[in-house]
């Protein structure tokens, strides 16, 4: 499977079997590097650590998440994604929309490397698209 076919597939995976399903398509020692200044730190290393932290801190937020690829992009040091998640809160039933960029790089046909932003530009710049 190709770099492109990988990152289509986990999102995909996700909206159809939710992050259990997404989780799947990282690699075991996966390097998962959350928003700069994100609250619960900023960089997981590994699959489970990934999957307890996802659990403990989204699960009980949102009853229901889905993640449509708008753009991606093959750049000089990752693929750069935007993406557009849709969500239900939980508690209200309130829908959710917002946007996150990302930066991934694929290796042997798991996802390796992940960059997440809430600015384009950032993204951009770690993907190697804007100096």
């Amino acid at each position: 499977m190709q770099d492109e076919e990988v990152i289509r597939a986990a999102f995909g995976a996700w909206n159809e079997g939710g992050f259990d399903a997404f989780l799947d398509y990282l690699a075991p020692d996966v390097e998962w590097h959350a928003p700069p200044g994100y609250p619960e730190g900023e960089v997981w290393q590994g699959r489970e650590a990934i999957a307890k932290d996802w659990k403990e801190q989204f699960d009980s937020v949102f009853s229901e998440t889905s993640v449509v690829i708008e753009e991606l992009i093959e750049a000089p040091r990752g693929w750069y994604s935007t993406t557009r998640a849709v969500a239900k809160a939980g508690a209200s039933g309130m829908d959710l929309e917002w946007r996150n960029f990302f930066v991934s790089r694929v290796e042997e046909g798991k996802l390796k490397q992940v960059w997440v932003f809430f600015d384009a530009a950032q993204a951009r710049r770690e993907a190697g698209l804007d100096t």
